[in-house]
């Protein structure tokens, strides 16, 4: 009699765990089905019958290309080929008219005790929806993309007149000019450059945002790329009283880059060291760090909080002392000059601590000639 009560509560036992499976097994709600080696479904979940349109009990037996794919034949994308090969999990994107919707799909291989595979759980997951936000997703961003790039162009043309118009007036071909007057026009002249340089680095942002930007990849010597910033950087430095000074590697080796946008990059540091230095100089550094060229700017300025460490690199940031933002500015400069670095295949970053001066590096890389 014992063993029977025993037999019986075992059994219970084994009853109570089936239950407990099968409900967890059908809560699920991605789809899910385990078939065997030759691609028979031998047990599917709740959500993978609601999907078909069936019962479980007449999917089960039936192999799964037939079921799914409407072929005689093992279907040539299904993600169980992979795994049945490489015995290793495997997960891909589906997508079958049939189906009807897309699925990220996830196969798992199924071992015996002899460890030989006899099989596979597939859990594939309906990204309909997923796709659909990222189209409206792409297409708000092709929008706020248009938006911005029509806007700034539309900027440009009167900006352009007005610069040439003031440009004219500044030279005196409209007559003769007084002190007074001068200086007026000084001012007007220089938050028209400033205007033209903002409408210039949002365009930028935009083409590097949406894959657009061009680079002429060439051979340049960088060194005389650093000399041609500080001959146009050189002025503005002087005129806060600081020196703009260089300290060239010139045994370095010619390297593959754009000049233009190396020059931006170089242009956006500088600029950016004259603005937060009241006093000192700053430094252009070149030399060769392993199979890199590493171009330095370092400036005796206010340095760089720990706090603003972080945003320095990302898009419509700036650093501000005090709680008061010391200078105008789209705050990409150096967003964008990341973007251009990193499609350089380089790196650019910056170390500094409040009252020590900042400085920025970034690397790009020497490709040797092969002989």
């Amino acid at each position: 009699y014992a063993i029977a009560v025993r037999r019986m509560r075992h059994e219970d036992a084994i009853a109570r765990a089936g239950e407990e499976w099968r409900n967890t097994f059908n809560s699920i709600s991605d789809f899910v089905f385990i078939m065997d080696q030759n691609q028979m479904i031998v047990k599917t979940n709740k959500a993978f019958a609601d999907l078909m349109k069936m019962k479980p009990e007449e999917i089960e037996g039936r192999k799964c290309y037939e079921l799914l794919h409407g072929t005689d034949t093992p279907w040539e994308n299904c993600p169980f080929e992979v795994t049945a090969k490489t015995k290793k999990p495997h997960t891909e994107i589906v997508e079958d008219p049939r189906i009807g919707v897309p699925l990220l799909v996830s196969t798992s291989p199924i071992f015996n005790k002899k460890g030989e595979f006899i099989g596979s759980v597939h859990l594939a997951k309906d990204i309909s929806v997923a796709r659909e936000s990222e189209r409206q997703l792409r297409q708000a961003l092709e929008i706020k993309s248009q938006f911005v790039s029509m806007v700034s162009h539309e900027l440009r043309t009167p900006l352009t007149a007005i610069k040439e118009g003031v440009g004219l007036v500044a030279d005196g071909i409209a007559g003769t000019l007084n002190k007074k007057q001068e200086g007026f026009l000084g001012i007007a002249k220089r938050n028209v450059d400033r205007l033209a340089r903002l409408i210039n680095e949002v365009l930028d942002f935009q083409k590097i945002e949406a894959g657009k930007m061009s680079f002429d990849i060439r051979e340049n010597d960088i060194n005389d790329t650093v000399r041609e910033v500080v001959a146009t950087m050189g002025p503005a430095a002087r005129e806060k009283g600081l020196a703009l000074e260089t300290q060239l590697d010139n045994t370095l080796p010619k390297a593959r880059f754009d000049r233009d946008s190396i020059i931006q990059v170089l242009t956006n540091v500088v600029d950016n060291a004259i603005k937060f230095t009241e006093q000192g100089r700053i430094t252009i550094s070149s030399k060769r760090v392993d199979n890199t060229i590493r171009v330095t700017v370092h400036d005796t300025g206010m340095g760089i909080g720990a706090g603003d460490m972080p945003r320095l690199f990302h898009s419509f940031e700036q650093l501000a002392k005090g709680g008061y933002r010391k200078t105008g500015g789209t705050g990409l400069g150096l967003a964008i000059s990341r973007q251009i670095i990193e499609h350089h295949r380089g790196k650019i970053w910056a170390e500094s601590a409040p009252g020590e001066g900042a400085t920025f590096h970034f690397v790009i890389p020497i490709e040797e000639r092969r002989r």
